[in-house]
């Protein structure tokens, strides 16, 4: 399966806001390209020209910002793309609130410098731009044919779905389906798009809602008048899992010569045949995956997010979606993103700009990404610094014959560095952690983290004045670790005993070690180390791995407060909102809510006395979102030995033990950002009031195996 790597990417992107989801694409008539997403409330509307840049000729700089009137739920997305580019140049866009119960339209000139919202729920799309009334329907999508008559489908629940046609005037027409209506169920999926091939039949693209065929695509192809095609995949339905089966794929075109070409979120790029078999004239195989960005410290992708795709008259294919810039712990937002496959399946260099390079000028210049955005920074002359916005504890720096990279703890993103005299990292405060770079990688003050791998002959080993690791081949539960006087002894079967001098990490195949965290945690008082091990708990639901600790150690001894610090800690929970519950758009209802559930263990939330008190206290700006947490906490353990609420002081209490053994006793950390999430909660959900042995015996070590 070929890869579209990085170094070869050109897409065309700008930058929205925080957090944009694009969802949607049209080619225009004259080439220009529609993309449509959202970014909280607002639906929003770009244009692009045909070499890839923004069109400033459309809205204002190329893009145009709409606001749904209907503002009763918390967010909404942009379903289907622009549904219509009119005869006269008319834009029709769609906005669906997130549950899918409801949709409104909006119309925009050719130039998108007027728009105006017709609300439409309960009435569906015709060709002229128009609307009819049909009652109980709540279309999910819709499309023109070529002939004017437009479907629009409707989601019933479950699998089940309805097709309905109608004719030019708004009538239905009575010659598809029964009585124009096509209903479908047990097919394992609703309709999220449906396109016309060149020979009338319709192709309608079903989201996989039933775990049929999980990570797969399933298509239903319905001849004009509304039967399923037989001459297609398995008595006209395909079920197909190219790729990766963990692929979602959102996105499907017909070509003028009926192949079927799809994108899925994780941007794989599939080609069919016009029978649903592979097109293996498509980069060998018919699959491409392409724009491999790699994964950030928090499990969430930098890498493209193609959710639309279309096939230009020239044949090439237009990837539309999204681009997520993100540092080591907290989203840096989200843009919108197109990228163009030439007929063959390769990128399109000629479009857009490429991907990789980062160059500075002559002069002294800070060069500042948020990591995974590039993988070539060259600083050119001057005293140059890179500044990354993320956490130090999930990189690495690393020295090469041909120079310094950057390197993410999992691996995944590489990016090397010329010209570079300073990396900064930094969240919260202005990147607070400065490593100085020397001309000549291996220099004992350059700062670089040196990487030793141990043979089984290894008996001594001694590091730099620098950063270390030494790097075993087998998991940590294979070896044995101990401190001593001189340094520490770590013991494994194919390596035998060795002795390590001026070591700071320990790595295994599943696991860190962080050797100075013991140090670092004895630097603050215990009841200080205690609130920040906690807010973890609180904000993550997660115990907190050695280096994160280590980093917010360096942070409140920097002059962080602890209530400064939970704000951050807030901050990256909105972002995070599926992992950790809290949202930017969340009532303080809700917030108080979720702060009982993790903090107290409470799952039904709060009392209604605690709630209105807490409410409060947020609406009055007595306290805010990211201090509020600080003093729930400190409230909690006043209630230690109360015979109704102390049971909430011992979870916290047991929370923290367990912590603080992982962390700081055992000084572990997961290798994958997702084994740090996952693993993390699986370990705080396994303590109670009464007990934690549950918890200990899931990090899978014991004090006679590591002793730091």
């Amino acid at each position: 399966m070929p890869t579209a790597q990085s170094s070869q990417l050109h897409f065309a992107t700008t930058t929205f806001g925080t957090d944009f989801i694009a969802s949607g694409s049209v080619i225009q008539p004259d080439g220009k390209v529609l993309v449509t997403g959202s970014s909280s409330s607002v639906v929003i509307v770009a244009r692009f020209d045909r070499a890839g840049n923004l069109d400033t000729g459309f809205g204002t700089g190329g893009i145009v910002k709409l606001t749904v009137s209907d503002q009763s739920y918390d967010r909404y997305d942009h379903y289907g793309g622009p549904l219509a580019v009119a005869s006269d140049g008319r834009i029709i866009a769609s906005a669906a609130i997130y549950t899918g119960h409801a949709i409104s339209y909006f119309e925009l000139s050719p130039d998108g410098k007027a728009a105006k919202e017709m609300p439409a729920t309960g009435k569906v799309l015709l060709g002229d731009g128009t609307f009819t009334s049909h009652p109980g329907i709540s279309a999910t999508g819709a499309f023109q044919q070529a002939d004017g008559k437009v479907i629009n489908a409707a989601g019933l629940g479950g699998d089940s779905f309805s097709l309905m046609r109608y004719n030019p005037d708004g009538s239905i027409d009575t010659s598809f389906g029964k009585s124009g209506e096509v209903r479908g169920s047990g097919l394992g999926g609703v309709p999220i798009k449906m396109v016309q091939q060149p020979d009338g039949k319709i192709l309608v693209h079903l989201q996989d809602n039933e775990g049929v065929v999980r990570g797969g695509l399933i298509f239903a192809r319905y001849t004009v008048n509304g039967e399923l095609d037989t001459t297609f995949g398995d008595g006209g339905v395909l079920k197909s899992v190219p790729g990766s089966r963990n692929e979602i794929f959102q996105s499907v075109a017909v070509q003028a010569d009926g192949k079927i070409v799809a994108v899925s979120l994780a941007m794989t790029v599939v080609r069919y045949l016009s029978n649903g078999q592979l097109d293996t004239t498509f980069s060998g195989d018919g699959i491409v995956t392409a724009l491999d960005f790699g994964r950030s410290a928090y499990g969430y992708t930098n890498s493209g997010m193609g959710l639309s795709v279309n096939v230009q008259p020239d044949g090439k294919i237009l990837v539309a979606g999204t681009i997520q810039r993100m540092n080591s712990m907290t989203g840096g937002g989200r843009d919108p993103m197109v990228v163009r496959f030439n007929t063959d399946g390769s990128v399109d260099s000629t479009y857009g700009e490429p991907y990789y390079n980062i160059t500075g000028t002559s002069g002294d210049d800070t060069l500042e990404i948020f990591g995974g955005e590039t993988n070539y920074i060259d600083g050119g002359n001057g005293v140059d610094t890179f500044a990354l916005r993320g956490l130090s504890e999930y990189w690495s720096i690393v020295e090469e014959p041909e120079g310094w990279q950057v390197v993410s703890t999992n691996g995944n993103i590489r990016i090397s560095l010329a010209n570079i005299e300073y990396v900064k990292f930094g969240y919260g405060t202005p990147f607070p952690e400065t490593v100085a770079l020397n001309k000549s990688p291996g220099s004992p003050d350059s700062g670089a983290v040196n990487r030793i791998s141990v043979s089984p002959e290894a008996s001594e080993i001694n590091g730099t004045a620098g950063k270390d690791v030494a790097v075993y081949a087998g998991k940590l539960s294979d070896f044995t670790i101990k401190s001593t006087a001189a340094g520490f002894t770590v013991s494994g079967p194919a390596t035998g005993s060795d002795t390590l001098r001026n070591i700071e990490r320990l790595e295994f195949e599943d696991k860190t070690v962080n050797l100075g965290i013991k140090g670092a945690a004895s630097s603050i008082a215990a009841t200080d180390l205690k609130t920040l091990q906690e807010l973890y708990i609180a904000f993550f639901n997660r115990i907190p791995d050695a280096d994160g600790l280590e980093y917010w150690i360096g942070q409140f001894k920097s002059g962080m407060t602890l209530k400064q610090i939970a704000e951050s800690f807030y901050n990256a929970g909105v972002q995070y909102s599926s992992l950790t519950g809290f949202s930017a758009n969340m009532t303080d209802s809700d917030f108080v809510n979720v702060v009982y559930k993790n903090v107290l263990g409470r799952q039904d939330g709060a009392d209604a006395t605690g709630l209105a008190y807490w409410t409060g206290a947020l609406a009055s700006g007595a306290e805010s979102k990211g201090s509020l947490v600080s003093t729930i906490l400190s409230s909690a353990h006043t209630f230690k030995g109360d015979p109704t609420w102390g049971r909430v002081a011992d979870l916290l209490d047991n929370k923290a033990a367990v912590a603080d053994k992982f962390a700081v006793q055992y000084g572990l950390n997961y290798n994958t950002s997702e084994a740090s999430i996952s693993e993390g909660m699986k370990i705080a959900a396994a303590v109670t009031a009464a007990d934690f042995q549950a918890a200990i015996a899931l990090i899978g070590v014991t004090d006679a195996q590591l002793s730091i």
